[in-house]
């Protein structure tokens, strides 16, 4: 009782990749798992001004931050009345130190490919219930801030709709998106003025990053998003 898994069972808990974990007693053994579930997110959606919702601008908040109050961010972004604003937060909740406000992040190292995936899809299924509602977008923008740059970038090039855009602020593109050479870029065709997002196109075949929206690092200059600074449209 207690004792590791003899024999044929051992090499069938190998051979599925289970990972052994030895605690006081080398004879006893635990093994890590992983279970899909489905779990409720929350987002915040503000029509355009002018009752066309066929541009959409989606955002993802910074870490230990919230949707509603990056909705606020987004509408300083696109200043037009044509746009409309969806604010996506972070699946993971928490308090704010000892303070009972509630923020949230977007993920952390622990499994990371596990939840890059898990977030693409809340993404996208967020999509699709703005879709239901307010009908198929022309364009979509995806902006992110901080933690959640690496989001915005995942969900316009690793999401099942296409992306006309993407800002970038105090964030970078994640590593693993920019080792696939043969990654479609969103293409912006000129220098993108604050609150000005009604150029951006999609170019397919586009092989690099917009230039507009992302500097690539130096070792002699440190990176600096397009929109730098403490907010979204600074």
């Amino acid at each position: 009782m207690g004792g590791a898994p003899a024999g044929g069972a051992q090499a069938d808990a190998d051979a599925a990749g289970a990972v052994p974990w030895f605690g006081m007693s080398e004879r006893q053994h635990s093994f890590l798992r992983h279970a899909v579930t489905e779990i409720h997110g929350r987002y915040f959606v503000e029509p355009s001004r002018s009752g066309s919702n066929a541009r959409w601008l989606v955002g993802y908040h910074g870490q230990a931050q919230t949707a509603e109050a990056f909705l606020e961010d987004l509408a300083r972004v696109a200043r037009g009345a044509n746009w409309l604003r969806v604010s996506i937060q972070g699946l993971n909740r928490h308090y704010a130190g000892r303070a009972q406000a509630i923020v949230a992040s977007w993920m952390t190292s622990q499994d990371r490919e596990l939840a890059i995936a898990d977030n693409v899809r809340w993404v996208d299924a967020v999509l699709d219930q703005v879709e239901r509602e307010f009908g198929a977008p022309r364009a979509i923008v995806h902006a992110g801030f901080s933690q959640g740059v690496a989001m915005a970038y995942r969900a316009g090039l690793l999401g099942r709709r296409p992306a006309a855009g993407i800002v970038a602020a105090c964030g970078d593109v994640p590593p693993e998106l920019l080792s696939d050479r043969a990654r479609v870029w969103p293409y912006a065709p000129g220098p993108l003025q604050q609150g000005d997002l009604s150029d951006l196109r999609l170019r397919r075949g586009a092989r690099r990053p917009v230039r507009q929206l992302w500097q690539p690092a130096r070792p002699d200059r440190p990176h600096r998003p397009a929109f730098g600074g403490g907010r979204l449209d600074a």
